[in-house]
């Protein structure tokens, strides 16, 4: 059996279109919002969170039901209605070469939404290919207490250093060396107990000593 080939999808700007106005799209276009997305939903109604969203222009409404002209140019579509018929009816108005998500129906999609752990920079999804999405909220409700809050500053403290290293280290040993010692559980823990100082001196103690780290 083939597998799905997961990717991370860069949507700034990208025209999207959510059918649909209940708490499942709008669900649907939060997510979309967040990640940059330019949104529009169809639909005759929408939850007074979108209304607000509307009035404030965060998101374009375009206020009835669904008519196949109204996915045309858009780059992702995303059917949420209660409406299995309409579902279908978005389904068969798209092109080969849109993305499209019917809520419920991996077989009329050719994406899925990942249940998915969010931490700054870092990003982890999962994925049961629309086995069973009790089972990936499970598995992202475990992965959270690990990946906790402190991993967003702890992962911008990684990407500093390794612009520095990248910028003034031409030998790949010696990056790779500091890259897992910056690994080392001392320099989570500092970044959860908030000893940013210490925990700079420790990396500029690395850096200094690279040529004895193993």
């Amino acid at each position: 059996m083939k597998s799905n080939y997961p990717i991370v999808l860069n949507v700034i700007g990208k025209k999207a279109i959510v059918i649909g106005g209940g708490t499942v799209a709008e669900r649907k276009i939060i997510k979309l919002k967040e990640a940059g997305a330019h949104v529009t939903v169809v639909s005759p109604k929408v939850t007074g969170f979108l209304k607000d969203w509307i009035i404030n222009k965060e998101i374009e409404w375009v206020k009835k039901t669904f008519e196949t002209a109204d996915v045309k140019h858009a780059f992702i579509v995303v059917a949420a209605t209660n409406d299995n018929e309409v579902n279908f009816q978005v389904f068969q108005s798209t092109h080969k070469n849109q993305l499209i998500n019917i809520i419920d129906d991996p077989y009329h999609s050719n994406f899925i939404v990942p249940s998915t752990l969010y931490r700054g920079k870092l990003t982890i999804s999962i994925s049961t290919s629309g086995a069973s999405p009790a089972l990936s909220r499970k598995i992202k409700n475990e992965l959270s207490d690990k990946y906790d809050d402190c991993y967003e500053e702890y992962l911008d403290f990684l990407f500093e250093c390794r612009l520095k290293i990248q910028e003034e280290i031409d030998d790949t040993v010696q990056k790779r060396k500091i890259f897992k010692a910056l690994l080392n559980e001392e320099f989570l823990e500092m970044t959860r107990k908030s000893k940013y100082e210490l925990r700079e001196e420790r990396f500029l103690a690395l850096w200094k000593g690279v040529n004895k780290l193993p």
